[in-house]
């Protein structure tokens, strides 16, 4: 989750190999990594791979997703989350995306506000789709 390249490398070779997706766990994660630690995308490490790499990923397969929704009724969407987002002293810093002076605590809560019920909320607002999401943590929406 650290490579946006690799994310579409991922979802490329699970589409060209797999018919339906029954569950998708978007489970990934780092927390409090050494200062200045970048993925290869050079996004502050614990968004890039806590929330960036999981939205791309799920933006990705999302086709496959809703096939096998459609089919069958039973497609899942699991987000794993954390409580650490009401650390994370507001809304997340847009302003900021790069996390540039910012301590690494801080910016591990700031990479778990989209990742629980806000990432819920994304995709069923972008995809408008059938399957079922679920946010697994304390901030657990269902």
């Amino acid at each position: 989750m650290t490579s946006l390249i690799l994310c579409h490398r991922c979802a490329d070779e699970v589409l060209s190999e797999e018919q339906r997706i029954d569950i998708l766990i978007l489970n990934a994660g780092v927390m409090v990594p050494p200062t200045g630690a970048r993925t290869e995308d050079d996004f502050e490490m614990q968004i890039g791979t806590n929330h960036l790499g999981h939205f791309l990923l799920a933006r990705l397969l999302m086709p496959l997703v809703k096939k096998t929704a459609k089919e069958s009724q039973a497609a899942r969407i699991v987000v794993v989350s954390s409580l650490a987002h009401v650390n994370s002293g507001g809304p997340i810093m847009l302003d900021n995306f790069a996390y540039k002076d910012c301590k690494p605590f801080r910016a591990y809560s700031q990479s778990k506000v989209p990742a629980g019920p806000s990432l819920f909320e994304i995709i069923m607002i972008i995809f408008s789709s059938s399957p079922t999401s679920s946010s697994l943590g304390s901030s657990a929406k269902s």
